[in-house]
Order: structure tokens, then C-alpha cells, then sequence
């Protein structure tokens, strides 16, 4: 097959990482793939782990064509033909798109010949019946899915949700005559890339967490966490890895709770899974989560996972298990899953190995093979 994957830019976000790995795959198994961005590579694409392999299996190619909505005018348009050119030279056989812009793009101008599906990566905010935002973004939303239904109707969408969650977003926020067509398939990881190092302390316990520095991601809980732990005598130490816009924020939060031992931001770095095996336990602390791909690849590191219910990753977790699902952002709870991983050495590690047999469900060979069918079928 010939597949086209869309998305707005490549990066180490969950949704960019997944769309790399599942290329690769792809690519090794023998179908041609291309990925077409619409805005350049970000910066964090220099740290993905996979990148070299990407490039030279995947033809990575950057348009510009911007869409227009030109209601008044009653038509929609493309800025240049380059897409169009882009999908008349390539013959896809599918066009895969992932994001909400890569979708607008995508459903432009429909081929009969290709089939189409809609990557549902999160619970994407333009579909919900009670926007936010103001009174002009509100109705550029509703016109362009309003628009973008038509499409989806006119090509036999088929859409594809990364969990549960996810699911019932969209059953609850698209019309009834595409809900046969909405698809369950889990996120994967490409496991061979993620490990568990022998060489840990017994007297140091790292907790670690990957993520942006948004709001979204709660860093000040598991920092407040950190701090709470330090005031019961707990040596540890928490990495956290990732870039955004809190930097300097939670720089303050460190340095007035003495903290400067005890958190470390790492930043964006290119050596996750490095990070990951030399850790002891992962912590999470998302508000809202679509699914958690970082938290399958601390569990193929071998790592029980610390969480609270940001919706999506709960059907991740199997309390006692593998990891603690914490409801309601319960900071109690949620230090003393903690406190009782470090006490009990024995279960920590076990719920490691726990952790690790359970995200081979999720490896990315798997996913393709389950993707193939979809794609065959529809």
C-alpha cells in the first residue's frame, strides 16, 4: 500500500512519536510511505530517539498550503496546490491524518480512490458541542467541522480513538451516522527501545516523569509531592524531562521549597528510555490524558507507575499491579503509593516486571498488524 500519514509537524510529543514509530513500521513491512507535515520540524524532532531511522525509511516532505474558509463566498480553499500535487503524484491508497488541522487539509479534495481515516489522538475541543474560547473562534469551530461532517460523510470516514475515553468523546460529540465507523485501537511503543538497568542505588530512589511543561501535565503536584516525601526523611530525587512554557515557574516553585537536590529539570533530551532504566519509579500527574504513551514506556522500562485520572490513562493501570491510579488528584493517596513502592522494595520490583509484561500488549508490530486489517476492511 501506499500511505499517506498528515499531521501537522514531527516532534516528541505522544501523537508525533506514534505517527514516527507506526512509519516505520509500515515502511518495514514493506508498504510506501510518506508523512507531509504543514509546519517545519520541532525542535524536540532532534531528539527523537528514532529519527535516523525515520528519515531513511520515510519520505518526510513540508508543504505550505494553508486552507481558507471563504464562507461569505460559500466555498472553501486551498492556498496552493500543493497538497493536491502531493496526493496526484504519490497515488496513496490511504490518507491517514492525524490533528485537527491535518484533518481540514486532508478532507480538501477527495479522491475516490482512497480510503480515509481520522486519527483521534485526543479529545479534540473543536468537536464539543460547549466551546470555550471567544465568540469568533467559537464560530470558526462550528463552521469548519460543520464543513468538515460533510467530508467525513461524502468519503466514508473512518475514525480511529486511542482509548475508552476517547471514545465516548466522540460518540457523545459526532452525529449518530458515524459511530459504526469509529474504531478502538490503543496506542503502541516500539518496546525494544526501552530497558531496565541493573546498576540502581538502594539508598537513592529516582522518580521520574516525562512531559511538556504545560499546565495540563501538573508538575506542581508531583514537585509539592517530592516536597512532602523530603519532609519525612525520604532520599530521593525527582528528573523531570521536558521543555514549556512553566520553566521558569516551576524553577521558582523548586527554589523556594529548597528543592534544588531533590527535582531536576532535565529539559528536552534525546535519551529518554536512558533516563527511564535508571529510575525507580514513574509518577504522573496530568489532569487530562487521552491515553499516556510515556507511561507504556516507563512500563516497558520495568517501572510501577504512580498516576492520577486524567481520563485516558486509567485503562492503563491495574492497581496493585502494575502501578496506583489516583481519583481526584488526592495528594495524600498519592504520596503514599509512593512511600509504600519505596518501603517495600520486593513489590516495587515486581510490579516492574508486572508493568514490563503488560506493555508488551502494546508493541508497535502488533499495532500495525491490527491497523492493516482496519485498513483492508474499510
Amino acid at each position: 500500500m501506499n500511505i499517506l500519514h498528515v499531521i501537522p509537524t514531527l516532534g516528541c510529543g505522544g501523537a508525533e512519536v506514534l505517527v514516527s514509530n507506526l512509519a516505520i513500521q509500515q515502511a518495514k513491512s514493506g508498504h510506501v510511505v510518506k508523512i507531509v507535515i504543514l509546519e517545519p520540524l520541532h525542535y524536540t524532532f532532534d531528539n527523537f530517539i528514532a529519527k535516523d531511522e525515520l528519515q531513511k525509511l520515510v519520505t518526510i516532505e513540508k508543504i505550505s498550503t494553508k486552507i481558507k474558509f471563504l464562507f461569505f463566498k460559500r466555498r472553501v480553499e486551498l492556498s496552493n496546490t500543493e497538497f493536491n500535487d502531493i496526493v496526484l503524484n504519490f497515488s496513496p491508497t490511504i490518507i491517514h491524518s492525524h490533528l485537527f488541522q491535518a484533518e481540514l487539509i486532508a478532507r480538501h479534495t477527495l479522491v475516490d480512490t482512497v480510503k480515509y481515516f481520522s486519527h483521534c489522538h485526543n479529545n479534540m475541543s473543536q468537536f464539543t458541542a460547549l466551546k470555550k474560547g471567544t465568540l469568533k473562534r467559537r464560530l470558526t469551530d462550528f463552521l469548519e467541522v460543520k464543513w468538515l461532517l460533510s467530508k467525513y460523510k461524502k468519503c466514508n470516514n473512518q475514525f480511529i480513538v486511542i482509548s475508552r475515553d476517547t471514545q465516548i468523546f466522540f460518540k457523545r460529540n459526532l452525529p449518530k451516522i458515524f459511530h459504526n465507523y469509529i474504531n478502538y485501537l490503543p496506542n503502541a511503543i516500539s518496546s525494544s527501545l526501552y530497558y531496565s538497568s541493573k546498576n540502581k542505588s538502594d539508598s537513592l530512589i529516582k522518580l521520574i516523569t516525562v512531559g511538556n511543561l504545560l499546565q495540563n501535565k501538573g508538575h506542581l503536584f508531583l514537585i509539592n509531592s517530592v516536597y512532602e516525601l523530603k519532609k519525612m526523611k525520604y532520599n530521593i530525587q525527582l528528573d523531570i524531562l521536558g521543555y514549556g512554557e512553566l520553566e521558569k515557574e516551576l524553577i521558582a516553585k523548586i527554589t523556594e521549597l529548597d528543592l534544588l537536590n531533590e527535582v531536576k529539570l532535565r529539559g528536552s533530551v534525546n535519551n529518554v528510555p536512558e533516563y527511564l532504566s535508571r529510575a525507580d519509579i514513574y509518577i504522573h500527574g496530568a489532569f487530562k490524558e487521552a491515553f499516556g504513551l510515556v507511561l507504556l514506556e516507563a512500563m516497558a522500562s520495568h517501572l510501577p507507575v504512580v498516576t492520577t485520572n486524567g481520563g485516558g490513562n486509567s485503562e492503563l493501570i491495574q492497581n496493585d499491579i502494575n502501578g496506583y491510579l489516583i481519583e481526584f488528584r488526592n495528594s495524600i493517596d498519592f504520596i503514599d503509593k509512593i512511600k509504600y513502592l519505596i518501603d517495600n522494595k520486593n513489590i516495587r520490583l515486581r510490579m516492574g516486571e508486572n508493568s514490563f509484561k503488560f506493555s508488551e500488549s502494546y508493541n508497535i508490530d502488533k499495532y500495525e498488524n491490527i491497523l492493516n486489517q482496519l485498513y483492508s476492511q474499510n
